[in-house]
């Protein structure tokens, strides 16, 4: 069916906005591969420098098990999961663009209430053995600071580092290091 009342002109243009847009779209889907982010693999959590501590902690840590997003995402229902989860992802790629990243790595205050939440939604058990004994009082991070992270991180301080750092120059070009 063709619309007789719009103008070739403005056809045009539609169509070829429609074609800038799609193009748009296709290229950035291939050059920043945001797939995989909007899963919940801790290798991808880990493939940015910076989180290189906070991964490497994690891995060597007792919640090695555990996915980041079970912990640093609400779970009341998906769409605040998916909608914090995006606005979380869009932060660290302005970050990560802008290179203002933190020399470490620390919880933003936003987050952590969540966090909390999620320590008491696996923790119940203890949470019941600590009200039996006198009641919240404190919060859980009081007791088990770095019970997921543990270690001062920052990128100088990277215990058990994983993501090594590229080759040096004439590392790559000779298979040694410059004496």
């Amino acid at each position: 069916m063709r619309l007789r009342f719009v103008s070739p002109v403005a056809r045009l243009f539609v169509m070829a906005s429609l074609g800038v847009l799609c193009g748009s779209v296709l290229v950035f889907l291939v050059v920043f591969n945001p797939l995989p982010y909007l899963g919940n693999s801790p290798e991808m959590c880990g493939s940015c420098h910076v989180m290189t501590p906070e991964y490497d902690s994690w891995r060597h840590g007792v919640h090695k098990d555990v996915v980041c997003s079970e912990c640093h995402l609400p779970h009341e229902n998906p769409a605040r999961k998916y909608a914090f989860k995006a606005r979380d992802g869009l932060w660290d790629a302005w970050v990560y663009f802008t290179r203002s990243e933190p020399q470490v790595i620390t919880l933003e205050q936003r987050s952590e209430p969540i966090v909390r939440d999620n320590c008491l939604r696996c923790h119940e058990d203890a949470l019941a053995y600590v009200e039996a004994f006198g009641g919240l009082t404190r919060e859980c991070f009081d007791c088990h600071e770095g019970i997921a992270h543990p270690g001062p991180g920052g990128l100088t301080s990277t215990p058990y580092a994983t993501n090594t750092p590229p080759q040096s120059l004439t590392e790559s070009l000779f298979g040694r290091r410059k004496p």
